[in-house]
């Protein structure tokens, strides 16, 4: 179990790409989900359409929760196409 653990320690640590990736998917979830609460938090409607606020709040949360757990996913796919190129690359040379 530990060789597998060292195995993906090693690759990693050789693998721009994937270390790339994984840094681009969690700031673009963290980004995505900051811009999102300020854009909602600053959200104000006035007159009849005030009653409203709370609900379309909540919907625009969902909303951005999902964009930003969209972009982490398919960021952590994307570095887990590039690890397994980047594996397959590594031992072909060894």
């Amino acid at each position: 179990m530990s060789n597998l653990i060292g195995e993906f320690l090693i690759i990693l640590a050789f693998s721009k790409r994937t270390q790339w990736a994984i840094i681009v998917g969690l700031i673009g979830f963290v980004g995505i989900d900051l811009i999102g609460n300020h854009i909602i938090n600053g959200l104000e409607l006035s007159g009849p359409l005030s009653s409203i606020l709370e609900p379309l709040q909540e919907v625009l949360h969902g909303r951005y929760d999902k964009a930003a757990f969209n972009c982490l996913m398919s960021f952590l796919l994307l570095a887990a196409n590039c690890f397994r190129k980047d594996r397959k690359r590594f031992y072909r040379n060894i």
